[in-house]
């Protein structure tokens, strides 16, 4: 398959693409990707598409169809050379999207590239027909302006900018090469960047024993605005930040380091370390599994771990991200009812968003994947009185399994954690992967290994912990059950304008003068129409936040237990 993008009116954001390739029936199938590796949703490239045509070697129009919402079909006969045309509307600035206007281009093949399933394993190119002062920042073999790939699979797989305007920074980390590409107004401390990059760089390499690519490229979207957001691929990962203005503030740009920590352990874990049931990737319709607490909850736990044992952060940090993670956890009333398994099947039915679908009824597998990660460790650790960890499975993994070229099931996943815990696991397994059991005593248990206390606050919003409202501004995004809110009628979707009469302009400071009241009135819309609600107050925490706090009183080995889990010494795998 040989593709052509031009991109001749920035303003309209309109690409033309044209393929050349040839008929392998007589009615030749094209198919749009239904969804994108590395969000588990099924997608709506095909809205974006207009203008299909198709021509052959002599210029004659051939007949095309539209047969499902992501396919065309092209009367064509066998063996002829073809050429389709058409157009996409490149307008979405995220790192799952693709955006051309002024200021550059930026790609996600998945999003607009066609393909027939008996080409799909073929050899591709793609030529940009770009201004000559473009440059082109992406993983693919490059000549020119022409971008190689060996299949498909590969090209869908390599977003890529082009533009005039990009930052480009490269360094070596041991045999890897890497390159940075900045698009977008900022001012990066390049030497800060290279430094953290390398640390936990040689970090995950140690961890897996050798890294599948001889380049990476981090494809840095840097916005105006707020927003965090990263995508994994194999030979790079696209990260889109904002502001720019505040890249190198502490704050921001630890989160940003730990985005960028966490999309490269994907290079590992998920690119080349798949379920068996996403091995490969079907394009065309759902690729169901229920091991995303694997290839994201693990991946987010090991994003940090990673910056710890490679001393990019302090114990201080990694407690601080790993107690808002419990918090967000716990912020979710879907915990009680959704197991993590169900959760990672469902993204194909209700998408990521927490507040879609039946209220309560939701989970993220990144979040509770990420503590339930921590905690297995924990087991895997103690059963092998710290001579094994999380970091033999991870290890098996790519290089027994990936490297046979195979997928891995949850009972490839299982049998490594047991052979390392040199336990049987089913009864973790069981509650808290398939189950929905409360984690409270089994972070207890890792607490004290570690040294830490569990400890149980509340929310310190009050309409949270006192009324069990969940709030974005007035409106109500959520009401947790049994709580007085609930208890009182009011529904998500409601919009409050008085609070004990007071009208409602600084809601959150309303909620917490009124926090110690017996009762509190509301006045709300409800599907337009204005009522009223009495909340009676019942002393129940509707939103409890557990935290880990430096225990008063550590066993004997929490410091050496916390010693070896902050190391990074892997011992030769069990396996081998």
């Amino acid at each position: 398959m040989n593709y052509t993008l031009s991109f001749p009116n920035p303003s309209r954001q309109v690409i033309d693409i044209e393929i050349h390739t040839h008929a392998t029936c007589e009615n030749s199938v094209f198919h749009l990707p239904k969804w994108r590796p590395g969000r588990y949703e099924l997608q709506r490239f095909d809205k974006l598409i207009a203008d299909v045509s198709a021509k052959n070697k002599t210029e004659k129009t051939l007949s095309v169809s539209k047969s499902t919402t992501h396919t065309w079909q092209i009367q064509a006969e066998i063996g002829e050379e073809i050429r389709v045309n058409y157009r996409f509307y490149a307008n979405q600035r995220d790192s799952g999207g693709s955006v051309f206007d002024a200021e550059g281009i930026y790609i996600n093949p998945c999003n607009l590239l066609l393909y027939t399933e008996n080409s799909i394993n073929e050899a591709c190119t793609l030529t940009l027909n770009i201004p000559s002062d473009y440059e082109v920042a992406t993983g693919l073999k490059k000549e020119g302006n022409t971008l190689y790939a060996k299949d498909f699979h590969e090209l869908a797989d390599a977003p890529f900018f082009a533009g005039n305007n990009m930052l480009h920074h490269t360094f070596q980390v041991l045999d890897l090469k890497v390159h940075l590409w900045f698009w977008g107004e900022c001012k990066p401390d390049l030497a800060k960047f290279e430094k953290d990059i390398t640390a936990y760089t040689i970090t995950q390499i140690q961890l897996y024993g050798d890294c599948p690519v001889p380049e990476y490229h981090y494809l840095l979207q840097i916005l105006p605005y707020k927003y965090r957001h990263g995508v994994e691929h194999q030979h790079c990962s696209v990260n889109t930040f904002g502001p720019g203005l505040t890249l190198m503030q502490n704050d921001r740009y630890e989160s940003f380091i730990e985005l960028l920590s966490h999309e490269f352990f994907h290079t590992w874990n998920v690119k080349y370390v798949r379920p068996a049931d996403m091995y490969p990737y079907d394009y065309g319709k759902e690729n169901y599994s229920e091991l995303h607490y694997v290839t994201e909850g693990v991946t987010s736990y090991y994003g940090d771990l990673m910056l710890l044992k490679s001393g990019v952060y302090s114990v201080k940090r990694f407690l601080k991200n790993f107690n808002i993670e419990m918090e967000e956890l716990y912020a979710m009333p879907g915990k009680d009812y959704i197991s993590l398994t169900q959760s990672s099947f469902n993204s194909w039915v209700n998408g990521y968003g927490i507040d879609t679908g039946i209220p309560n009824r939701k989970i993220s597998f990144y979040t509770k994947g990420y503590i339930v990660a921590f905690l297995l460790d924990c087991e895997i650790r103690q059963g092998s009185q710290n001579q094994y960890s999380m970091d033999n499975v991870l290890r098996d993994t790519y290089q027994v399994i990936a490297k046979s070229g195979r997928g891995y099931t949850e009972n490839d996943y299982k049998k490594l954690c047991e052979q390392y815990a040199s336990k049987d696991l089913t009864e973790f397994f069981e509650k808290y992967i398939h189950g929905t059991v409360p984690l409270e005593e089994a972070l207890r248990s890792a607490g004290k290994y570690m040294g830490w206390t569990l400890k149980i606050g509340a929310s310190s919003v009050a309409a949270e912990a006192k009324w069990g409202l969940k709030l974005n501004g007035n409106s109500v995004e959520g009401v947790y059950p049994d709580s007085p809110a609930e208890q009182a009628g009011i529904s998500k979707g409601d919009e409050i304008v008085a609070i004990n009469h007071k009208k409602a302009t600084m809601t959150d400071a309303l909620f917490q003068y009124f926090a110690e009241e017996e009762n509190i009135s509301i006045i709300y819309f409800h599907f337009e129409q204005l009522k009223e609600a009495i909340l009676q107050k019942d002393n129940h925490n509707s939103r409890p936040v557990p935290f880990y706090a430096d225990s008063p009183f550590p066993i004997e080995s929490a410091e050496d237990n916390r010693n070896a889990w902050q190391k990074m010494e892997i011992l030769l795998s069990l396996s081998h």
